[in-house]
């Protein structure tokens, strides 16, 4: 027990290792993005950027979104994610399970943790004129973030398939694949919400 009139020692008189040269300290804000257009930034502590996280089942990413940003329809195979609101409001995202119908949420905002589920196809949009979404992304059980994307989904099936089940011609199923981006969009922004905003692209 401490005697409340004794001095209490300056912390400064510990000494300890610099958050900098520590191997259990990772700093998004230090680290090269795997993702950086004009929508959004996203830096990720996995096991292939973070040694110390490997054999511990886990990957985390800072993600920071500009108005009216879309987070493309997408789906996380072998993880749920699990993502914590740093700053920004007014985010709507979009949950469907499979063999479940679309749930829409809306009015997300700083401060709260939504949670979607493993093989879920998700999507959310910023739909604040004015302000940034930042957020926290955990991933349980997926050390790498693995993702497959709409488009990527789109592009495995075969043009039969697509024909058939979406009841539209095959060269048609053929041309719906050639519009899609050659290279994978996670955040792409979205003209409406530009347009509404009074914001140029």
């Amino acid at each position: 027990m401490i005697d409340a009139n004794s001095e209490l020692p300056d912390i400064k008189m510990y000494s300890g290792t610099s958050a900098a040269d520590s191997e259990l300290v990772f700093d998004f804000f230090n680290t090269r993005p795997i993702y950086r257009t004009r929508a959004a930034t996203i830096e990720a502590a996995t096991a292939n950027t973070w040694p110390h996280l490997k054999g511990k089942g886990v990957a985390i990413s800072h993600l920071v979104v500009n108005p009216c940003t879309v987070g493309v329809p997408h789906i996380h195979p072998f993880s749920d994610e699990i993502v914590y609101g740093i700053s920004g409001s007014n985010v709507t995202s979009g949950i469907k399970k499979p063999g479940t119908p679309l749930f829409m949420i809306s009015e997300l905002r700083a401060g709260q943790l939504i949670i979607i589920p493993q093989g879920s196809l998700h999507f959310f949009i910023n739909l604040n004129c004015e302000e940034k979404l930042e957020a926290l992304q955990m991933y349980p059980d997926d050390e790498d973030i693995k993702t497959i994307t709409f488009e990527a989904q789109i592009n495995d099936i075969p043009n039969e398939i697509l024909h058939a089940s979406l009841n539209i011609d095959i060269d048609e199923a053929e041309s719906i694949k050639d519009e899609l981006p050659s290279d994978t969009e996670t955040m792409r922004l979205s003209q409406y919400c530009l347009k509404r905003c009074g914001l140029k692209l």
